[in-house]
């Protein structure tokens, strides 16, 4: 039973976290899918099986083309976790079939967007130096002892305050809240401080009361 458990508690976790990611939800998916697959005693299988059924059917009712572009912009990850699964086709196809939802489009992205999702694929010019990026936002992490962060990879390449349209795209995509906790926890700060002595406080300084 532990050892069945442990791995949904890892996830539960990582999920329920303040802020998590679509691509933490990917992978997570890919860790229990991993998890699961290792477990081979015989007394395991049963309840091995019925796991990973549950995962499988709950991974076929998600839209899973926003969550496989999440894993691909987010830099520290891009194809590796696809091995050979998907091409840069197959790629260059996902994320415009999702840029053209998000804008409520049927043109394909501008001659720019392409050319930097290309550049982004293929680590060349504009992210010719996407891999040291990356090393030096892995170093910062460490020593604050924290995640890495893939948007502040992404801010290296501003221009002033201004992202690239390719990037602007990615940070959409990586800023998404795959769940509730972080609404969750700001209206539980906000009912603590909106006490029978506070009720007249604005919207305004009872957002910053609890940012503080």
């Amino acid at each position: 039973v532990v050892r069945h458990l442990r791995p949904l508690g890892i996830a539960a976790n990582i999920i329920q976290a303040a802020f998590c990611r679509l691509d933490s939800v990917a992978t997570t998916f890919g860790y229990l899918i991993w998890a699961y697959g290792n477990m081979t005693d015989e007394d395991d299988i049963p309840g091995r099986d019925a796991i990973i059924k549950s995962i499988e059917k709950r991974w076929q009712k998600t839209d899973q083309e926003v969550f496989v572009a999440a894993v691909i912009l987010n830099p520290f990850y891009r194809l590796a976790p696809f091995g050979t699964r998907l091409n840069n086709a197959d790629v260059a196809l996902i994320i415009v079939r999702l840029w053209q939802r998000f804008n409520k489009s049927r043109d394909v992205p501008s001659p720019e967007f392409l050319s930097q999702l290309q550049d982004y694929l293929t680590l060349k010019n504009m992210f010719s130096g996407l891999s040291l990026m990356c090393q030096i936002e892995t170093a910062r992490a460490e020593r604050e002892n924290e995640t890495p962060d893939p948007l502040r990879v992404y801010d290296g390449y501003k221009f002033g305050d201004q992202d690239p349209i390719f990037v602007a795209f990615a940070r959409h995509i990586l800023s998404i809240s795959a769940n509730s906790a972080s609404c969750e926890r700001l209206f539980s700060s906000y009912g603590s401080i909106l006490t029978k002595y506070r009720t007249r406080l604005l919207l305004k300084n009872l957002t910053n009361t609890a940012e503080l």
